[in-house]
């Protein structure tokens, strides 16, 4: 049986011993001193008793988790805490994971959100990599069953793959901000911070998505010049595809073959109109 909804935020003393899923967002967000403060018990974490939308993630979950598991006819376990530590360039990382829940075959983490209408699973998926990759970092996996509720909708899903790439730009991240709350130092936003924190952002969209990814191609000088010939033509092509469908238009139903201004229009048995130019304006 799938446990009873959770309450998803840790006691504020767990979650000062190590990083957890919701920390992953903020460190990729920059969001550093506010985190830190919290993890040194200088202010408390923010009260989501009152935050309706996230009240209403909770209370939905287990509905949520039952609903997916028919739809994926996975047998799906619920919720449950994981740990370990990594040693990131000799600084010891306690990560820390409440996970909504794991597929109970193989132990492959799944993630529940509740969002806005206008959501797309997999726009959403990238826009919690940082949470997403953190929990497959903590069981040790590299995939994680993504399911979102877009306001009313029926839960979408997507199987999200394990990008090493990103996942260690985010464990450097995350180590660099542990270093901060072990010599108990207030961090500052440095513009090489930002810049790293940009640059992995960036490399979020390389997770795959049940095994296809979303590629930036800026970068190829084919791909870019290819895309400047359909740009500049795109409206003459407009103009092509509305003067082919005028000039059948304009061919009696009684005739099998029309000619004149350099083309030839042929009717098959079908019914269908093929064009060609004709060898002479006269043909």
């Amino acid at each position: 049986d799938l446990a009873k909804s959770k309450t998803d935020f840790l006691d504020p003393t767990e979650r000062q011993k190590g990083i957890g899923g919701t920390d992953a967002l903020r460190i990729m967000a920059g969001d550093w001193r506010a985190l830190w403060r919290e993890k040194m018990g200088i202010d408390q974490p923010k009260d989501f008793a009152f935050d309706f939308p996230v009240q209403l993630g909770i209370y939905t979950e287990t509905f949520h988790m039952n609903w997916l598991s028919r739809l994926t006819n996975l047998k799906l376990k619920g919720p449950h805490r994981q740990s370990l530590v990594i040693d990131r360039n000799g600084m010891k990382v306690p990560i820390i994971a409440s996970q909504d829940g794991e597929i109970a075959n193989d132990g492959t983490p799944v993630q529940l959100k509740h969002l806005h209408a206008a959501s797309n699973v997999r726009q959403a998926a990238i826009d919690y990599a940082p949470q997403l990759t953190h929990y497959m970092i903590a069981a040790v996996k590299k995939e994680l069953l993504f399911s979102m509720i877009a306001g009313n909708r029926e839960p979408e899903f997507v199987m999200v793959g394990y990008d090493e790439a990103y996942a260690n730009e985010l464990l450097d991240l995350e180590a660099q901000f542990w270093w901060h709350v072990v010599h108990e130092d207030e961090p500052e936003m440095n513009a090489k911070t930002t810049r790293q924190i940009v640059d992995a952002n960036a490399k979020a969209i390389n997770l795959k998505l049940n095994g296809q990814r979303k590629l930036d191609m800026t970068k190829n000088n084919e791909w870019c010049a290819v895309a400047g010939v359909y740009q500049d033509h795109e409206s003459a092509a407009k103009i092509f595809e509305t003067a082919k469908a005028d000039i059948k238009k304009l061919m009696p139903d009684d005739c099998y073959e029309a000619f004149g201004g350099g083309l030839v229009l042929k009717r098959d048995a079908r019914g269908a109109i093929r064009i060609t130019r004709s060898e002479s304006n006269d043909a």
